[in-house]
């Protein structure tokens, strides 16, 4: 393994835990700064909706400047935004650290998701499909890191968890986030095209695989946000597991997304091109994903639930990667950021939508009911897979 190779699974792991760490600290947050549910959901909003400008911009610095520049400021900003996160004490500077925070951790997730698959051509999609296991190690691995060291109380018998308060938990992740700045300083990285322009990157809106690519994108990021939102509330309130239950069974969805990837990264060992037939693996994994999510909208049975929770985190493993990998190989390498950064853009424009039309519907009728909005959302992912394979089959 060579040295920007590890420096981008370091990257991509590293993003992982910039999207775990808030949902895990929130209570705490919330209890130390004396704030509202309304305020801490708040904070989540920005950190989401500043990343869209931000993949654009960084997409089109990645370009002209290398991922190594980006990488190592993503995590040294990052172990930055961290500390300020656990020490600061006013809400409205806590909400500018989270713009911050914004940029800095787009910065992994840019750098990560387009220097592997510039690493590997002719090999974009398992490359991809290899770098994103290691964001469901970083997903995993934060929870637990918090539970270990963050002190605070849990479970109706007041019971005390962890043993470091809110500010020292921060700078232990602080720590873990910032390690990797050393590795990446070290690496030697691919060479930049001094040929890119911002007229290069607006030439990019009119070509039809940056579309194809966002749109699909859309339909995949709307539907791993809302298995991450609304995961316990189906296995509580549908199903009448109490919430440890239902936080293992999301638990377990994310270590068959990363296990999912990770068999995705290896498919070519046994002769299956992931980045030509790409588009027909999405095919059929959207189709399969509809069809688990109809009959998780109607069964009544707790086992049968975790059955199908466990076969639909391997139907989405592959799909955020593959569909980048793809995308990827239809372009060169030089302008790889910016093409990450528009499609990213696009697809996050759906993280609020599906789990507000969830919540809504789940409001009004039930929160099976809600999750219809999921199998139709894998449908028309797959319906966007086919027409990308019969474009690029011409």
């Amino acid at each position: 393994m060579g040295t920007a190779e590890l420096a981008a699974m370091l990257s991509v792991f590293g993003f992982g835990i910039c999207m775990l760490f808030f949902g895990s600290i929130k209570s705490s947050v919330q209890q130390r700064l004396s704030i509202d549910d309304a305020q801490v959901g708040y904070l989540g909003s920005t950190l989401l909706f500043a990343s869209m400008p931000a993949v654009l911009v960084l997409g089109i610095l990645l370009d002209k400047l290398g991922a190594g520049t980006i990488i190592i400021f993503g995590f040294a900003g990052t172990a930055i935004c961290f500390l300020l996160i656990g020490w600061l004490r006013s809400y409205r500077a806590l909400f500018a650290v989270f713009i911050l925070l914004a940029a800095t951790s787009s910065c992994l997730n840019s750098g990560g998701n387009t220097l592997l698959p510039a690493l590997k051509p002719g090999n974009e999609a398992a490359a991809s499909n290899l770098g994103n296991t290691f964001f469901g190690l970083g997903a995993l691995l934060t929870p637990v890191i918090v539970n270990v060291f963050l002190r605070r109380q849990v479970g109706e018998g007041g019971k005390t968890a962890g043993f470091l308060s809110l500010p020292w938990t921060m700078t232990v992740l602080a720590a873990v986030i910032f390690l990797p700045v050393f590795v990446t300083a070290a690496a030697t990285y691919p060479p930049v095209s001094t040929g890119f322009s911002f007229s290069t990157a607006l030439g990019l809106l009119k070509g039809l695989p940056v579309w194809l690519g966002g749109v699909t994108l859309f339909c995949y990021i709307g539907l791993e946000s809302s298995i991450a939102m609304w995961t316990t509330t189906l296995f509580t309130k549908g199903l009448g597991a109490s919430e440890g239950k239902a936080l293992n069974r999301l638990t377990v969805f994310f270590v068959c997304l990363m296990l999912g990837r990770l068999i995705a990264s290896q498919l070519d060992r046994i002769g299956f091109d992931v980045t030509g037939n790409g588009p027909w693996l999405l095919v059929g994994l959207g189709v399969v994903a509809g069809a688990i999510t109809v009959l998780l909208t109607l069964t009544k049975s707790l086992k049968m639930a975790t059955v199908l929770m466990i076969i639909l985190g391997f139907c989405y493993a592959p799909i955020f990667p593959t569909t980048v990998g793809v995308t990827f190989s239809r372009y060169s390498r030089d302008v790889y950021g910016t093409v990450f950064g528009l499609i990213f853009a696009i697809g996050l424009l759906s993280a609020s939508v599906f789990p507000t039309l969830i919540g809504t519907i789940s409001k009004r009728k039930t929160i099976q009911l809600g999750f219809a909005v999921l199998a139709l959302a894998s449908v028309v992912l797959a319906i966007l897979a086919g027409i990308m394979g019969f474009a690029y089959a011409i």
